[in-house]
């Protein structure tokens, strides 16, 4: 019989023995009364914990009573039990649950093994509260401890398993693979077909994570794909493509396959929609609740739109997006939402850091500068959410920054936010973008020396376990650099730069690539100054379509003398070429306008925010 079942049938026959002790009175002795007291409590918290609307300060209040009874050690246990549940559940103080949970473990182990299965509940409760609170430690060597146990229990061992896979993960990917690679053997044995699946796309999950691991990970996406081929009607399918489509899409959007992108975009949007449709059920094992799924949905068409140049389907799905995202997090702050999934606040903080921070981008290449810093402090807002991912956003912060100041030619401003990246993040495709944006500045300096001591470790031929993005910017900042210096290997790095970006629909690098060619050969040839110009038209960035249209203008000029006619054709573009200059112009004067926030010219948030955590960052 289930643990919390039997608490309950305990609860009842006591209330059955209280009505009849109304006429027999019995005498009870000291610790009867103790252990009467402790049951009831529970029952009492049970009711709040229930009733409508639920009452859950109520319901703490009786646990915590329990828990300073005399009562036996089984119910000293069960209270410390209950009460670590129900505050990992429904409140937010996850310390004080986690310090219940382990002297609930604590007693239930000494106890013996007849109270194994509760005992591996509570360890499981332990790890997700570690989690919670970030703090890993104590994860591993009792998961570990408690692994030859979860084996006879299935359920609790598959928990157990992706409760360790998310603990290693931050420490060791491929140790978490090794584990994820022994949870896929365990339900394969068992013919669960539901947990292969869900170790099959945690894999998956863990590849997509690694550079350089392309091909294991097409190798467990298929993987995946070939179990629901043999079992079309499985359960969970809707999340578990979910999952799936997530994974890839991420993957698409991080190495510049824009075209790839689209396509499983689509095919998540359209199993959003049937999971939606879904009669609310509790499964054994889920992957996302379906109305965090749906802001996910938007947050990635805002983030593919943007990719793809459509910056008007990525203004409509950013309000829809933040909209979904503010209506949500006021749900589950209401009784009604009932238990929060753990990580979900969080990563409705990520969801919304992620989207802001596209948008900011957005708008830089839209030459709307003006509208970066309410972007960005939204980004900010983020970091007080979560303040121990720091290392995470802070870094990206800085890079946004480094490339605004770069924008608005506040060249200090710039490389100070720009050197700084390198000490606040953690992800090594920041940190290389940010070299790369800080190469380019000192080109343009003339810092010759600064400019080779930046760029060298992120040179192209350097960084292969990089993303296709990353990879082809550096080999374009690689081909300005000759073409300023006049060497011949130009051409071919801007030709190679534009052959990868049209293999992975990287269309900005492309567009500038292209251009540069032009530039390279005086913007002679016909042919290569309209394929330019388009590609920057496809970007829909001002500053590219005006380099398109001085290249336009440059090669109508160079045939002026011999062919005076051509005069009329080029006054068009000379008109759009000042059109596109003053909107630029327009928008810097908008943004200098504007004061800097406090965090945009900071360095180091974590001091901020330690020492002054309710202070004003905006």
């Amino acid at each position: 019989m289930d643990q919390d079942a039997l608490i309950q049938q305990q609860m009842l026959q006591m209330q059955m023995q209280q009505q009849q002790q109304i006429h027999h009175q019995p005498v009870m002795n000291p610790q009867q009364r103790e252990d009467t007291a402790a049951l009831n409590f529970l029952a009492m918290a049970e009711y709040f914990r229930t009733c409508d609307p639920p009452c859950y300060k109520a319901a703490a209040k009786c646990l915590i009573a329990s828990t300073k009874t005399n009562a036996s050690v089984l119910a000293k246990g069960h209270c410390h039990y209950q009460l670590g549940k129900f505050l990992y559940y429904y409140t937010r103080n996850l310390s004080t649950a986690k310090d219940h949970l382990i002297m609930a473990h604590q007693i239930f182990k000494e106890l013996g093994n007849h109270l194994e299965e509760l005992r591996l509940k509570t360890a499981c409760l332990i790890a997700e509260c570690a989690l919670a609170l970030q703090e890993t430690d104590c994860i591993l060597p009792l998961l570990k401890s408690e692994a030859p146990y979860t084996r006879k229990h299935p359920n609790l061992h598959g928990k157990a398993l992706m409760l360790t896979i998310e603990a290693l993960s931050i420490i060791d990917t491929n140790m978490a693979l090794e584990v994820a690679s022994m949870g896929l053997r365990y339900f394969n044995d068992l013919n669960d077909t539901v947990m292969e699946c869900y170790f099959q796309l945690v894999k998956s999950l863990l590849y997509s994570r690694m550079p350089g691991q392309d091909s294991q990970l097409s190798e467990a996406v298929n993987g995946f794909s070939n179990i629901v081929k043999i079992h079309p009607n499985i359960q969970n399918f809707n999340d578990m493509s979910a999952f799936c489509y997530t994974i890839q899409l991420s993957y698409f959007l991080t190495v510049g396959m824009v075209g790839n992108a689209k396509k499983c975009l689509k095919q998540l949007q359209l199993t959003v929609q049937e999971k939606s449709r879904e009669i609310h059920s509790e499964p054994v094992f889920h992957w996302m609740r379906k109305e965090l799924l749906t802001s996910l949905a938007y947050v990635m068409t805002a983030i593919c739109s943007i990719q793809c140049g459509d910056f008007g389907k990525a203004v409509k799905y950013h309000e829809v997006s933040r909209n979904h995202l503010n209506e949500l997090n006021a749900q589950m702050k209401k009784p009604e939402w009932g238990v929060i999934g753990r990580g979900y606040e969080r990563l409705s903080a990520h969801l919304h850091f992620a989207l802001h921070d596209a948008m900011s981008q957005m708008y830089l290449a839209r030459a709307m500068p003006e509208r970066v810093f309410d972007n960005a402090t939204e980004m900010v807002k983020a970091l007080k959410v979560v303040p121990k991912d720091l290392r995470l956003f802070e870094g990206q912060v800085h890079l946004l920054m480094g490339m605004y100041f770069q924008y608005m030619n506040f060249t200090e401003e710039a490389e100070q936010q720009l050197v700084v990246v390198q000490d606040t993040t953690d992800d090594c495709e920041v940190a290389i973008m940010a070299k790369l944006c800080l190469a380019l500045l000192y080109l343009f300096q003339e810092r010759e020396t600064d400019f080779y001591n930046v760029f060298e470790p992120v040179r192209y031929t350097k960084i292969e376990n990089a993303s296709s993005t990353c990879q082809v910017v550096s080999q374009f900042v690689d081909a300005v650099h000759s073409y300023v210096h006049k060497k011949p290997e130009c051409k071919n790095l801007a030709a190679d730069a534009v052959k990868v970006c049209q293999d992975r629909d990287i269309l900005r690098v492309q567009a500038m690539g292209m251009l540069l060619i032009c530039k390279l050969f005086n913007c002679i040839d016909t042919d290569t100054v309209a394929v330019s110009n388009q590609m920057a038209k496809n970007t829909n960035d001002p500053a590219l379509q005006a380099w398109a249209f001085r290249c336009i203008v440059e090669h109508y000029e160079g045939r002026l003398e011999t062919e005076p006619s051509v005069r009329n054709d080029m006054e068009p573009f000379v008109k759009q070429l000042k059109d596109v200059e003053q909107q630029m112009a327009e928008g810097k004067q908008k943004a200098l306008e504007q004061m800097f926030p406090k965090f945009a010219t900071m360095t180091d948030f974590a001091t901020e925010l330690a020492s002054n955590w309710r202070g004003n960052l905006y």
